[in-house]
């Protein structure tokens, strides 16, 4: 196991934001490769870069707005926490919680990484929790997460023999709400090269702390999982490659979010801030350079 030093955040989704910089590809299950648009609808295949390991995992998309037919997220009664799309994701199931049961028929699933960590970085692992109107229980820690170089084989079958061999621990701290998003994260020092993260519960229930809760159905501690987030640290020179900055005669575009320089051609900074969108209008006549920083983009541009 990784070389760890947990950090474990849990907060109302009204007063936490997270960075913008994190590199899990669709970390918001929002890209669909197809949408059936019937009860069958809402399996993990549907989302392009995310993959079913173990259980049933399921993606719950509002496929309307990707112009798909609708698919009427029977599962998912809670509100996104952003997009069209979360997941639903079962930490232990009906036989699992009768006396002395200790096997696990849990859901794993399998996203990856826009690039691969770097040795030694420590990187926030975080994603949006929230319990779902049908679970009869809720757990301390209901979901834990691998990181690894390679993806791991499918099917991934442990079943009785989890031992919490995890990277590290997302901590529901015994949800008993049902109607909110909570923020949950760890941080992770990377061994390095690290490309795939696998999200689920790898702790057998005679490992895990569970207590009921009111107004469930179902015989399951269940969630919604939305938002799953890996966070360079700020200053350590680690940031996404920029896919593309394009210059108007008024600003500059960028990719995403970035910490951005413009430097004139006898190299004196003339600007400094944090956008997506630069502001150039401003800029008296001349040759100048943009630099997003911790990245190696430099772009040179001209205004008139």
């Amino acid at each position: 196991m990784n070389i760890k030093n947990i950090l474990i955040v849990l907060l109302l989704a009204a007063n936490h934001t997270y960075s913008q910089t994190s590199i899990v590809r669709d970390g918001s299950f929002e890209i669909l490769d197809t949408c059936l648009g019937n009860f069958g609808s809402n399996d993990l295949s549907l989302l392009t870069h995310w993959t079913q390991i173990n259980g049933r995992p399921a993606a719950l998309n509002d496929c309307s707005l990707d112009g798909f037919l609708r698919d009427t997220n029977l599962w998912g009664i809670q509100p996104y926490h952003s997009g069209n799309g979360y997941v639903f994701m079962t930490s232990l199931v009906d036989k699992d919680l009768g006396p002395g049961a200790d096997t696990v028929l849990i859901d794993i699933m399998q996203g990856v990484l826009d690039f691969p960590l770097t040795s030694g970085i420590k990187y926030e692992v975080g994603i949006w929790i929230s319990l779902t109107e049908t679970s009869q229980f809720t757990a301390k820690e209901p979901f834990q997460f691998r990181l690894q170089s390679n993806p791991e084989p499918i099917p991934f079958y442990q079943f009785g023999n989890f031992n919490c061999d995890a990277d590290g621990v997302f901590d529901g701290f015994m949800i008993q709400d049902k109607n909110t998003w909570y923020y949950s994260a760890d941080s992770y020092e990377a061994a390095g090269g690290e490309k795939y993260i696998l999200i689920g519960n790898f702790c057998r229930p005679s490992l895990m702390q569970i207590e009921p809760v009111l107004g469930g159905v179902t015989k399951e501690a269940s969630y919604y999982i939305d938002d799953a987030v890996v966070i360079p640290p700020t200053g350590t020179g680690i940031e996404p490659p920029v896919k593309h900055a394009i210059q108007y005669p008024d600003r500059f575009e960028l990719d995403r979010e970035r910490d951005y320089r413009i430097i004139s051609a006898a190299g004196v900074v003339v600007m400094a801030g944090r956008s997506q969108v630069v502001d150039i209008q401003g800029l008296p006549c001349g040759v100048y350079f943009i630099r997003v920083n911790n990245t190696g983009f430099v772009r040179k541009f001209v205004t008139y």
